[in-house]
């Protein structure tokens, strides 16, 4: 079936109120717990957290004894809303995602509890964006997370304006960075895209974070996985063909979302969802001259890479950090070509946008999932 994600808007930016300068002595941040989970954990690539791992994870004391929330949220959806709030003890803002367990008659806590085990495994890397608290009620499960005060990547697009090579080629960098964190880990994101990388200040000089782990699987030696997951554009061709999951499915949409950053165009979008589901199984790829004149050679080599039909062709993410793009990223004056165009795009479908529950984005746009 087909799941249409939150339609969400940009929140306001405001800075710590005074009052939480000093820090009340009689309230304290519940301890970061850590979810501990082996592969005999794992049930078709979705983990099973133990009854005594969640018991000394999640809180059953209400939020409102560690946080004060924002009024109304900033994301809504069918399923869950996100809200802003801030620690009663230091005033730190966080993003706080309100799940409900029940969804279309079914208890779906299982996999709400398999995300925070993902999100709690990979919170010591500097490009996941981190879990901080989890809080549990009869009706929902709620996920205290960074916020992430730059919004999400697609809103870059959808202002009209292409990036910089020179800035996408550092944030590129800080995804595979993040990518080979989970893939170490044996962790497929299955949604990798510019609305799941979170901005962790103003663009362009910021980090960038990568969120939203609701579908990613754990992949498990020996077991396949075949499930139709993902978004229509960034979706790997082995994923609409339903062959096995495997890490290499995360490669093809970096591939995707690194030709979008440069460009603000889809390498496969259609005029439908089926058109493009043709074009990503044909992987037919081309560089328009319109639209790669001021881009790097290295830049492109490194999209031609990710987007192989092949899954076993394609650069892992390890490969990604020595490909000559990335590398010459890293020295200390490096001399990766840089793109200096300034002109506007055409903006993509706003009704086709959906972001992470970390950051504020706009508007909404279908993923797959069955």
């Amino acid at each position: 079936m087909i799941v249409y994600p939150p339609p969400v808007t940009m929140a306001s930016r405001r800075g710590v109120h005074p009052r939480f300068l000093k820090k009340m002595t009689n309230i304290k941040t519940p301890k970061r717990q850590v979810v501990q989970w082996k592969q005999t954990n794992v049930e078709h690539g979705v983990v099973i957290v133990d009854e005594k791992q969640l018991l000394k994870l999640i809180k059953t004391e209400p939020i409102e004894k560690y946080y004060e929330l924002d009024p109304e949220p900033f994301a809504t959806g069918l399923f869950a809303n996100v809200r802003r709030c801030r620690s009663l003890e230091t005033g730190e803002v966080f993003a706080a995602k309100f799940s409900s367990r029940a969804r279309y008659g079914e208890d779906c806590t299982q996999e709400i509890h398999h995300e925070i085990a993902l999100l709690s495994l990979c919170s010591p890397s500097p490009r996941i964006v981190r879990l901080h608290d989890v809080f549990q009620t009869s009706k929902e499960v709620i996920i205290v997370m960074e916020f992430a005060p730059g919004g999400d990547m697609q809103t870059i697009i959808d202002d009209n304006l292409v990036p910089f090579e020179s800035d996408v080629v550092k944030f590129v960098q800080h995804v595979v960075e993040g990518l080979a964190y989970l893939h170490h880990r044996k962790i497929v994101h299955l949604d990798i895209k510019p609305q799941n990388l979170v901005m962790m200040g103003d663009f362009p000089d910021c980090d960038v974070k990568v969120c939203d782990f609701e579908i990613s699987r754990v992949i498990v030696e020996g077991l396949e996985i075949r499930e139709i997951l993902g978004t229509p554009e960034y979706v790997a061709p082995e994923i609409l063909h339903y062959e096995p999951i495997t890490l290499a499915a995360d490669m093809w949409s970096l591939g995707v979302t690194t030709y979008v950053l440069l460009t603000g165009f889809s390498p496969f979008g259609g005029e439908t969802d089926q058109e493009t589901f043709l074009n990503i199984s044909q992987a037919a790829l081309d560089f328009p001259d319109e639209l790669f004149e001021d881009i790097s050679d290295d830049a492109k080599d490194f999209i031609k890479r990710l987007l192989v039909r092949d899954p076993k062709a394609r650069m892992t993410a390890r490969e990604c950090l020595r490909h000559r793009w990335l590398a010459s990223n890293r020295k200390p004056n490096g001399t990766a070509k840089t793109s200096s165009r300034s002109e506007t795009i055409s903006p993509p479908d706003p009704a086709r946008r959906v972001g992470c529950s970390s950051c504020p984005p706009s508007t909404n746009q279908k993923n797959l999932r069955k």
